[in-house]
């Protein structure tokens, strides 16, 4: 899932075959949750949470549910974020497996 400033909304590229297309859906980005409220992007602190179960993550950004996120198999074993073109502050990082 990325959050993306400059879409305001939500992407969810198709890892690792982001080709910026639409199948993928990285160019249309989402602007509401499922509630219907619209996704806060700005500039302040924002809390997520990511639950990965199996091949399914589920995403909730201060307290919204995303849709859920299905990871192949490549996507598996590690943590990635990544900005650009700005800058990223993150804080109290908290991974667990229960």
């Amino acid at each position: 899932m990325q959050y993306d400033h400059a879409f305001n909304g939500l992407r969810y590229p198709d890892y690792p075959y982001d080709n910026a297309d639409n199948q993928s859906g990285y160019i249309d980005p989402e602007t509401t949750f499922a509630d219907g409220t619209t996704i806060p992007i700005n500039d302040q602190w924002n809390h997520w949470t990511v639950v990965v179960r199996g091949s399914i993550a589920n995403v909730s950004l201060d307290g919204h549910k995303a849709r859920p996120l299905s990871l192949n198999a490549a996507c598996t074993g590690g943590i990635y974020l990544r900005v650009w073109n700005g800058t990223a502050y993150f804080r109290n990082i908290v991974i667990s497996k229960p």
